[in-house]
């Protein structure tokens, strides 16, 4: 949630290239099951060096 951002920080030898970002329910890397909740592709290209500080959040409404 936003109130809580998730915060990681950036460990590479190089730049890393953030394109999107995602929202799971299994945190199985190359797992094939769980669901997909949310997803978003950043409208530019987000480089990070190592060292940097990214955080996270996610704001989900309902309606009906």
């Amino acid at each position: 949630n936003m109130a809580a951002a998730a915060e990681f920080t950036i460990a590479t030898s190089g730049t890393l290239n953030m394109t999107g970002a995602a929202l799971l329910t299994s945190n199985q890397r190359g797992g094939t099951t769980g669901a997909l909740v949310s997803a978003m592709l950043f409208p530019a290209v987000r480089q990070l060096q190592n060292g940097d500080k990214w955080e996270l959040g996610y704001r989900i409404n309902l309606s009906r």
